[in-house]
């Protein structure tokens, strides 16, 4: 499914993998993850998480513990 999903939205895959990288990252601490979408170009928080979910198997504030 992962697979299909990112060949039917390839530029929007490669945007989660940012978000992801991101909200791993400690410098990026006192982002939200909102701010962090909206920087990658997302611009509803809800439609975010539930992509972010799709792709990664998990929500994106898993990233953040």
């Amino acid at each position: 499914e992962q697979l299909a999903a990112a060949r039917r939205h390839p530029a929007r895959q490669q945007r989660l993998e940012r978000c992801g990288e991101a909200l791993s990252n400690p410098s990026y601490r006192e982002h939200s993850v909102a701010e962090i979408a909206y920087q990658w170009g997302f611009t509803d928080p809800a439609h975010f998480s539930r992509v972010f979910k799709q792709h990664f198997g998990h929500p994106p504030g898993h990233c953040r513990r």
